[in-house]
This record gives structure tokens, sequence and C-alpha cells, in this order.
């Protein structure tokens, strides 16, 4: 058995992929906003054209 470690990546490479999840999960979640938005103005559009 050798004295070798496996290197272990550093708390800010590990923080960094965490924070690029939470970057996708942002930008999905803010697309989504988007489209709601898009949503409820077109239908606000259409009641008060009523």
């Amino acid at each position: 058995m050798s004295g070798e470690e496996q290197p272990v990546p550093s708390e800010a490479s590990t923080g960094q992929v965490a924070a690029e999840l939470d970057l996708e999960e942002l930008e999905a979640e803010i697309g989504r906003a988007e489209e709601l938005h898009g949503e409820l103005s077109r239908r606000l559009d259409a009641a008060g054209r009523d």
C-alpha cells in the first residue's frame, strides 16, 4: 500500500460547483417567472378589452 492520498477538492472548487448549480436553478426560475409574467400580462390585456 502506498502512502499516496487522493487529492481532495478544495473548499473553493466545491463551492464554485455549488454556486454554478445554484445559478442554473436561478436562471431556470427566472425563465419561468418571465413566462408567467407574459401570461398574466396577456390575460390582463384581454380582460381590459372586454
